[in-house]
């Protein structure tokens, strides 16, 4: 689904969502799911396991995720928005470009365009505990 205002429930699993541009609602279950909310201001709810989540690359978009995603086996897609970047790929370096903050029990993510630029919110992972750049980069694809 792509275009205007979006609402997508899935719940039996290993579904591929993409919507567009748009804030969105998306809500989903079960096992297996991509999902890439696309720009705009959108809203996750996440209440299956082993689900990986396209995040939006810097100014692109932000992502309010619900659910038990770091406990869940969910994996963070941040391959497109580094690529956006001008991280040089080095596992090394990548804390330049993204980084983890703690606000209350919220996660917040954000990514630089250059090395330790400004700081775009994409992602904020709502009361799902304590975790630092080292652990979200073991839920990472990048």
């Amino acid at each position: 689904m792509t275009g205007g205002i979006e609402k997508v429930q899935a719940y039996q699993g290993y579904n591929s969502i993409t919507t567009g541009a748009s804030n969105g609602t998306i809500r989903f279950a079960g096992s297996g799911n991509t999902i890439n909310a696309g720009g705009g201001h959108n809203s996750l709810y996440d209440s299956g396991d082993t689900n990986t989540i396209v995040m939006p690359g810097a100014g692109q978009g932000r992502d309010d995720i619900y659910g038990h995603v770091l406990q869940n086996g969910d994996k963070f897609n941040f391959t497109a928005a580094l690529k956006a970047t001008s991280w040089d790929g080095l596992t090394s370096d990548i804390g330049s470009f993204l980084h983890v903050k703690m606000s209350g029990h919220n996660v917040l993510i954000s990514i630089s365009n250059q090395a330790n630029g400004a700081q775009s919110l994409v992602a904020d992972l709502h009361s799902v505990g304590q975790v630092n750049l080292a652990g979200m980069l073991q839920r990472s694809i990048f």
